[in-house]
């Protein structure tokens, strides 16, 4: 099974530090703290931490602009074609461009919710960095506050559409017995016993299986509720992704297989680029990820929602 996999995807610490002045080279820092406001969270990007020290060589990039269209109904959808070739072409990504992204979540939501939008518009040359700038700074691994220049590069989109899901192909498909729907937030959310932080209403999308993001990192058993969740969003506890094996294991017990059509979701498509970037790793080949997640979804009240008795 494990020539099925593809651990390339991944940039390793050791890899990435011998490699740091490799001219083709462009590394992306997405660094931004989810933070509670009243009983919601915000994101805000963290331009002043990037600025105080960062993996050296590595460009600063908001992570809710630029490869995202923020709406008024608080979703963060894809952004189209113009708006994303304007934002790769600023930071210097041209066709043989070498991308390695991180943010400093415990597992990478934003850096795989970037890593899947150039995935999407055609750039293939992208990988995370295990870890992210969390280990990068507990091994003490050289960091950098001179701010790089970027020089321009004509980033050309190239649509592949099997790897995004919108909110109508997904209703469509709900019930459909050669798709799996995977909801990549905690199970206590996905049950409907706590409210999701960007939802209005509780519960799921009917029929979704729960496979929790921080589950990549950590055992299903400790990452399945939203108090885990919180604590590792506001701690500074470094994760790297779980064996191969074990994320296999995992995926198949709740039913996700090689031979379904995958579409994952969260809240705001984050969480959800993480589950894809996994299932990238394990070598699935039909993912895509619903970018307009629970955010949009529970908001469009045509749409059914579904929670455990």
């Amino acid at each position: 099974m494990t020539e099925r996999y593809n651990p390339a995807l991944l940039a390793e610490a050791d890899w990435l530090e011998a490699h740091l002045n490799d001219a083709n080279l462009r590394i992306v820092d997405l660094r931004y703290r989810p933070r509670r406001s009243g009983d919601s969270w915000v994101i805000t990007d963290d331009r002043t931490a990037y600025e105080a020290g960062h993996v050296p060589g590595a460009v600063f990039a908001e992570s809710t602009r630029g490869f995202v269209a923020a709406r008024a109904d608080g979703s963060l959808p894809l952004a189209p074609p113009e708006m994303f070739a304007e934002f790769a072409s600023r930071l210097g990504v041209g066709p043989d461009t070498h991308l390695v992204i991180y943010d400093d979540l415990p597992v990478p939501n934003a850096a795989a919710r970037l890593w899947w939008t150039f995935r999407y518009y055609g750039h293939e040359r992208v990988q995370v960095l295990n870890g992210g700038f969390r280990r990068w700074r507990a091994q003490g691994r050289p960091l950098s506050t001179e701010l790089p220049a970027c020089p321009w590069a004509a980033f050309t989109p190239r649509v592949q559409p099997p790897l995004r899901a919108t909110k109508e192909v997904l209703r469509a498909a709900l019930g459909t017995p050669g798709t799996v729907i995977v909801d990549c937030m905690p199970s206590d959310m996905h049950a409907g016993r706590v409210p999701r932080p960007w939802g209005v209403r509780l519960g799921r999308i009917p029929g979704a299986v729960s496979v929790p993001w921080l589950a990549n990192a950590l055992p299903e058993e400790v990452a399945a509720t939203n108090e885990a969740r919180t604590q590792a969003l506001t701690g500074d506890d470094a994760y790297c992704y779980r064996p191969l094996e074990e994320l296999e294991r995992m995926y198949r017990a709740a039913g996700v297989t090689r031979d379904k059509r995958i579409i994952t979701y969260c809240d705001l498509g984050y969480a959800a680029a993480n589950g894809a970037f996994v299932l990238a790793l394990l070598g699935y080949d039909d993912v895509a990820v619903y970018d307009g997640s629970f955010a949009e979804w529970s908001r469009d009240e045509s749409l059914p929602v579904e929670r455990s008795s």
